[in-house]
């Protein structure tokens, strides 16, 4: 009866560390660029930690979104530009050669 007790700690225990150390859905890199298209900051989270802010992210006239799957690795880009009032979608501008 001990090493049923024991197998069974054993195993939650390893399920909860093992979904303690479980990935979230996805690594985000966003870029911000002002209206003349020069680099202005940067937001990334990677598949294992916080959000990192780097450079100014208010007042951006572009926005570049990538993404990749923390599992499948599958991969999304997409450019974003200020209308104003939010961000909408848009093809790629070409920016970021300053």
């Amino acid at each position: 009866m001990r090493n049923a007790i024991r197998i069974m700690l054993c195993a939650v225990f390893f399920l909860a560390v093992t979904s303690a150390y479980s990935l979230p859905g996805s690594s985000i890199d966003r870029n911000y660029y002002d209206a003349n298209g020069c680099w202005q900051g940067e937001r990334y989270i990677e598949c294992q930690s916080n959000w990192v802010t780097v450079g100014n992210i208010t007042g951006a006239h572009w926005l570049h979104i990538e993404s990749w799957d923390c599992q499948t690795f599958d991969y999304s880009s997409d450019w974003y530009v200020w209308n104003g009032s939010g961000w909408s979608l848009t093809s790629d501008p070409g920016v970021g050669f300053c």
